[in-house]
């Protein structure tokens, strides 16, 4: 196998063990009902936060989010 059905191969193999391994975790991790409470809460927070965290400049420099994040995406990149 090579080229693009090589890949689009491996790519639905991924899949497959992406839903999988999710419920794999849901039936056998014991609390179900948690971890989807939790994904969902997660998930709103994060439509709800969107904007206001994605364009967050922090213009009086008070609490430094901007530059720390920044410090952070340099150290993963040198990482990888």
């Amino acid at each position: 196998l090579h080229g693009f059905k090589g890949i689009s191969i491996l790519a639905k193999i991924c899949i497959y063990m992406f839903f999988g391994l999710i419920i794999f975790v849901l039936v056998f991790g014991g609390k179900a009902g948690y971890i989807i409470d939790t994904g969902f809460e997660s998930l709103g927070r994060m439509v709800q936060n969107f904007i206001g965290l994605s364009t967050y400049t922090d213009p009086v420099r008070s609490t430094n989010f901007a530059q720390d994040w920044t410090i952070y995406y340099w150290a993963y990149w040198m990482v990888w």
